[in-house]
């Protein structure tokens, strides 16, 4: 597999200190991209939930079945900025339709680093703390999970914004591990 280095130089015997990996799901209704969609629904509310959805007149649910396309089955993929120890550092706001769009999209992002703007952000009932990264009033990267504190989240916010300006982008997407239960033969081993 190959890495494209988007960003900065990177100092050849340098080991990253994060990645952006893409991960392909089969279809929008997997139950890891529902995950997806739940967890970045109560940080964005109603925003589009694929790239280039038009925000008006559509549910986020309605939206995200946009997101299909002429993948190879029809499947889509988001990203994850992860550190060298695999902790994911935030994800993308986004589903995508193909690698190339989300590649694209991401690098995008990253060449624009200095334009983006943190939001804090609280769930209903105040009691967790995130944030988003926006590009031109458009959220492109959320917080990978909740936080208790306010200063832990922008904190974290701070580390995943100065580690995408470095990060390498994988070539070629992650298939998501089947999250189908798998069968078993009724002989006993």
């Amino acid at each position: 597999m190959g890495v494209v280095v988007v960003g900065k130089e990177a100092d050849a015997g340098a080991t990253p200190s994060a990645s952006v990996l893409l991960r392909t799901f089969p279809s929008v209704e997997d139950p890891m991209v529902q995950k997806w969609i739940r967890f970045r629904n109560t940080i964005l509310g109603d925003a589009p939930v694929a790239l280039g959805t038009p925000p008006a007149g559509r549910s986020p649910k309605a939206s995200s079945s946009t997101a299909r396309s002429s993948h190879p089955g029809g499947g889509v993929l988001y990203w994850r900025l992860v550190a060298s120890n695999n902790r994911e550092l935030g994800r993308s706001a986004l589903l995508y339709q193909s690698v190339d769009q989300a590649r694209r999209h991401v690098e995008r992002i990253m060449s624009a680093a200095a334009e983006l703007k943190i939001d804090a952000v609280a769930d209903r009932s105040a009691l967790r703390r995130g944030w988003v990264l926006s590009l031109e009033a458009a959220p492109v990267m959320t917080s990978a999970r909740w936080y208790t504190s306010s200063s832990t989240s922008v904190s974290s916010a701070m580390s995943a914004l100065a580690a995408l300006q470095g990060a390498r982008v994988l070539v070629g997407p992650t298939r998501a591990a089947s999250t189908t239960p798998i069968e078993r033969d009724s002989v006993a081993g």
